[in-house]
């Protein structure tokens, strides 16, 4: 496979990164997927963002990341450098400008903690102006391609789904490294 460059995570594009080290949370998440069903080569991906693309200067790209306290624009290097990572795509058309788009729109909605407790505590409530990683990335995907895991509600999309799905291609998959 090439190596990475900023323009390998183009805009819409999804980006699964994978569990960090003896990271807790990750490694419940892991866990979750694990009982879900799903292979250690699916599980390992505990996050999921929506890139932005390059900037104009292409030396910095832009993802949607939804992580504690609140969702926000950053930098895919400056949040995941050094940490493996497998950047999808459709493999049918889609225009990942509208996904982009409506990503960015989440920025500043405060994270879905009880959204996440809901994986292990069911008869929890569900808070439609928050979001969860998979399950913001979910929504955005939908605003373009409305049968993406078909009837699965958004909140019980977890990273492992993106991994395995079929409707799904892998671009590129290693480590992000520190310099580009």
């Amino acid at each position: 496979m090439q190596s990475f460059t900023l323009d390998v995570p183009r805009m819409g594009y999804i980006v699964l990164v994978e569990r960090a080290g003896k990271d807790l949370i990750g490694g419940a998440i892991e866990k979750q997927q694990l009982a879900a069903g799903f292979g250690s080569q699916h599980a390992k991906y505990t996050h999921v963002v929506i890139s932005g693309g390059c900037n104009s200067k292409c030396d910095k790209v832009y993802i949607v990341n939804i992580q504690p306290p609140k969702a926000r624009l950053r930098d895919l290097l400056e949040a995941f450098a050094g940490r493996n990572i497998k950047v999808m795509r459709f493999k049918a058309d889609a225009d990942y400008s509208r996904i982009a788009y409506f990503a960015a729109t989440l920025c500043d909605r405060p994270y879905d903690w009880l959204g996440v407790l809901k994986f292990k505590l069911g008869f929890l409530f569900q808070v439609k102006e928050k979001f969860f990683c998979s399950e913001g990335s979910a929504w955005a995907i939908r605003m373009e391609v409305p049968g993406f895991y078909g009837a699965l509600p958004d909140y019980k999309i977890m990273p492992a789904h993106y991994s395995a799905s079929d409707e799904l291609e892998t671009v590129w998959e290693g480590i992000i490294p520190k310099e580009v």
